[in-house]
């Protein structure tokens, strides 16, 4: 197994590993290897495969996780605590009630930096799982991510459940926030219409990055994965 340049120097400089130690180290889709370094150098590394294992570190249910746009650093730090916590999917998507309006060029520089911090916060949380980034267009274009599993919806009405009160027995799961202003009512109506159960966090209004964790920490915690 050879280490290309940045993760040498991450496992020598940082870590300050060298000849003869054990490491861990993840191909990012499941596979993790223990290994055993047989050398090094100031731009690669060289270990011998011990050991495999799939699924090191990772939650048995598939939690992604959607949110409407935020401005500034939000975002960021969603993107790194979703990471930490276990998300195999991070959405982000333009909500009516959202402010951001972006470009092609502005999306791909910005997916490419969260595709950065999750990278960061999956080495620094020992997973073995590197989450998929997105930007959508809209929330159907997240149904659409969504099919295949269960969807929680974050919803502030009176009928609106908790998570623990509505999440059912399935192994992948869908997390929803909107954007600070809400869902409009033809966003309400697209999430009921694809079976979507709309859940309650809370009497406090809560900031979308807060809301996103939230949501995901419950649902993790219900299924025993906290």
């Amino acid at each position: 197994m050879l280490l290309r340049a940045e993760e040498t120097r991450h496992a020598t400089k940082v870590l300050r590993h060298k000849k003869g130690d054990l490491i861990i180290a993840s191909d990012g889709s499941g596979r993790s290897f223990e290994a055993e370094i047989v050398s090094t150098s100031a731009d690669e590394l060289e270990a011998r495969i011990v050991k495999t294992d799939i699924g090191r570190n990772e939650p048995k249910i598939k939690v992604s996780l959607a949110v409407g746009l935020t401005k500034g650093e939000k975002m960021d730090w969603l993107v790194e605590k979703a990471t930490e916590l276990g998300v195999i999917a991070i959405y982000s998507f333009f909500a009516r009630y959202g402010e951001l309006k972006w470009g092609k060029e502005q999306i791909a520089k910005n997916v490419a930096r969260w595709r950065r911090i999750a990278v960061a916060a999956f080495k620094q949380s020992c997973r073995s799982v590197i989450p998929q980034v997105e930007v959508l267009a809209n929330l159907a274009e997240v149904m659409d991510r969504g099919t295949d599993g269960e969807i929680l919806a974050a919803h502030p009405v009176p009928e609106a459940k908790s998570v623990a009160g509505s999440i059912g027995t399935g192994e992948k799961i869908m997390g929803i926030v909107g954007p600070e202003g809400g869902f409009t009512p033809e966003e309400v109506s697209i999430l009921q219409k694809t079976g979507s159960r709309l859940v309650s966090l809370g009497p406090r209004r809560l900031r979308t990055e807060t809301a996103g964790l939230i949501l995901l920490s419950q649902i993790l915690t219900v299924k025993g994965e906290l």
